[in-house]
């Protein structure tokens, strides 16, 4: 369950990163994306961006997950 939980928190950061991606390839011209593509990006960095990819940060994850019975 661990492993699974971590593989979906990758996966999140993954479509965060394709969504803003598209977003951009189909609309680069439109200030609307640009405003709400920035906003997305600095509530992402705020919460640690891609730092669930760290090897250390994984080891933490996994390791705290266990302790709460995961």
């Amino acid at each position: 369950m661990r492993y699974i939980l971590q593989f979906m928190v990758l996966l999140g950061d993954i479509a965060f990163a394709t969504a803003i991606v598209v977003s951009l390839y189909y609309a680069y011209r439109s200030p609307i994306v640009w405003i709400v593509i920035t906003i997305a990006i600095i509530s992402w960095r705020k919460t640690g961006g891609f730092e669930n990819w760290r090897p250390s940060m994984i080891k933490q994850f996994l390791k705290n997950a266990k302790e709460c019975g995961l």
